[in-house]
């Protein structure tokens, strides 16, 4: 996670173009063991279960123009799942 949200956050203030990132965690409280260099970044936690992630995915994308509704990402997710699956 650190490298591919250092090239988010590299983006976004590099670019003039809007680049919104966000940071997901399994645990509360546990930004500053993994990043610290984020401390005051408010992670978005999803208690390390798929359920948890579409639901803070779909909180972090709740600011967006056309946002998805949870059955769209859980459709999403479990289309992901099947492909892993095979």
């Amino acid at each position: 996670m650190p490298f591919e949200l250092g090239l988010a956050v590299e983006h976004a203030m590099s670019r003039r173009a809007k680049h919104e990132w966000f940071v997901f965690e399994p645990l509360s409280n546990r930004l500053k063991k993994s990043l610290s260099d984020l401390d005051g970044t408010d992670p978005f936690v999803d208690e390390g279960d798929p359920d948890g992630v579409i639901t803070e995915l779909a909180n972090a994308l709740s600011r967006t123009r056309e946002r998805p509704v949870l059955s769209e990402l859980r459709t999403i997710f479990n289309g992901l799942r099947k492909k892993v699956e095979k």
